[in-house]
């Protein structure tokens, strides 16, 4: 990474994670058509629904997954201290995977 940071690169390395994405996005179109107008959104801590929510609010976490990638993927080009992304390229590479994972999981829990 560094200087020599290449987001064409960091695509390529990372077309699973892309993948898990678009995956996520036609789950969410597929299900979007047969969702009541009102879905429950929140629970409390007796298992009892709180809060209701209009079914266009399914497509907050996958535009937030979307958002988050994009900018784990392009910060290195305007870090000030991108040249340090060359000692840890890697890792960052891990920690972009697993917080698209993690955010991927909420969305099926």
């Amino acid at each position: 990474m560094g200087e020599n940071y290449n987001v064409k690169y960091e695509i390529k390395k990372d077309w699973w994670l892309i993948g898990i994405i678009i995956l996520i996005w036609i789950f969410t179109f597929a299900i979007f058509g047969r969702l009541p107008a009102k879905i429950p959104m929140h629970w409390n801590i007796y298992g009892q629904v709180d809060r209701f929510g209009s079914k266009i609010e399914i497509f907050i976490l996958p535009v937030i997954i979307a958002i988050i990638y994009l900018m784990m993927l392009f910060i290195p080009l305007i870090d000030p201290k991108r040249a340090n992304y060359g000692k840890f390229a890697g890792a960052y590479r891990l920690i972009r995977a697993v917080v698209v994972i993690i955010l991927s999981a909420e969305k099926h829990c």
